[in-house]
C-alpha cells in the first residue's frame, strides 16, 4: 500500500500526475470525491475534486490544475488528546471531517460529518454536525 506523499508521475500508472495541494491538517482514506463537468454558472464548467481534512476543512479542487476552488471550514477540531490522552500511535492528532463526503450531484450538495467539541457551563459537549454544503460555493446550504 502507498501513502498518499508517495505518489510520484513515475508510480502513478494510466494516471497523470498534475500536481500537489498543500492542506492544512491530516488526510486518512481514500478521501477524495470525484464530479465530472460541475457547473459553476459564470466560471465555466470544471471537473472537480472534493476533499476534507481533520482539521475541519473542506476544499473543492479543480482537476487538471490542482488549484483549490473554494475551501470551508466547519469549526473547530477536536484535540486527539481529548479523546484519548498519552496515546502516540499514527492516528490523526486531530479529529474533523473523518468520513468521505457524500454528494448529492442533482441538488448540488455536498454533505459531510464534522466532529465538534463545543464549550458548555459544566466543560465541553461533544458532537457530530451533519453539513450541507453548496457544491459550486461551498457556502451552507438547508
Amino acid at each position: 500500500m502507498r501513502r498518499m506523499n508517495d505518489l510520484t508521475p513515475a508510480n502513478v500508472g494510466g494516471y497523470r500526475y498534475r500536481g500537489s495541494l498543500d492542506v492544512d491538517g491530516d488526510v486518512f482514506g481514500a478521501t477524495g470525491s470525484y464530479v465530472k463537468a460541475l457547473d459553476r454558472g459564470s466560471a465555466g464548467v470544471r471537473d472537480v475534486v472534493f476533499n476534507r481534512h481533520e482539521s475541519q476543512q473542506g476544499v473543492c479542487i479543480r482537476c487538471g490544475t490542482a488549484k483549490p476552488l473554494w475551501a470551508t471550514n466547519l469549526g473547530p477540531s477536536v484535540p486527539r488528546t481529548v479523546f484519548n490522552p498519552g496515546c502516540d500511535d499514527s492516528a490523526p492528532f486531530e479529529f474533523g471531517i473523518t468520513s468521505t463526503p457524500a454528494i448529492d450531484r442533482l441538488r448540488g450538495i455536498l454533505y459531510a460529518v464534522a466532529k465538534l467539541a463545543e464549550p458548555t457551563s459544566s466543560g465541553v459537549t461533544f458532537r457530530q454536525r451533519l453539513a450541507v454544503l453548496d457544491l459550486v460555493t461551498g457556502g451552507g446550504r438547508q
